[in-house]
């Protein structure tokens, strides 16, 4: 059994203070949670996401907006995270300076080697947090889609994923990597 005295819950300012790191840092709960590098392959899936989205945005108009990761999130206090991909109704000031407090309407998750981190855990902040829309986008191929009321409706895509709460955005899954 292992000891825990020596266990330190770090508080969000703490998180805030840690010196700039390329590795993928999250706050969950006072514990930090550290996700690696993402692979090329995740990178030509966020690229392709980031080119689909943002041509969507277009089309709708601002103020919408697409930001990539990394880039901190806050869901809650002492809870911030760094989605892959964002899609936000507008974006923050241009001063603006630390994690953003903007609900996104869609947040997108690429999974890595801790791939329930983003299908359970994360799937259940952004529950909390209230967000519409999440895509957990599997880099062997497919996109499991949550929305509705605590992120509890669930779709397998392969094919052609039509968001259930963006009107006329359209992903083709297939041709994203």
């Amino acid at each position: 059994m292992l000891a825990r005295d020596h266990h330190r819950v770090l508080s969000e300012d703490d998180f805030l203070a840690l010196p700039h790191s390329s590795e993928k840092l999250e706050l969950v709960d006072g514990e930090v949670v550290v996700t690696p590098g993402p692979t090329w392959h995740h990178q030509t899936l966020a690229a392709g996401l980031y080119d689909t989205l943002r041509a969507w945005t277009r089309t709708v108009g601002p103020p919408w907006v697409v930001r990539f990761g990394p880039l901190d999130l806050r869901l809650a206090p002492g809870r911030i995270v760094q989605p892959d991909l964002l899609l936000l109704r507008e974006p923050p000031p241009l001063d603006h300076r630390g994690p953003l407090d903007l609900l996104p309407a869609l947040v997108v998750e690429i999974t890595s080697s801790n791939a329930d981190y983003d299908r359970l855990t994360k799937r259940l902040l952004y529950a909390e947090a209230g967000i519409g829309e999440y895509w957990v986008v599997d880099p062997a191929g497919g996109v499991e889609v949550f929305h509705g009321a605590g992120l509890r409706q669930r779709a397998w895509v392969t094919g052609l994923l039509v968001s259930p709460t963006l009107d006329g955005l359209v992903v083709e899954v297939d041709r994203l990597g």
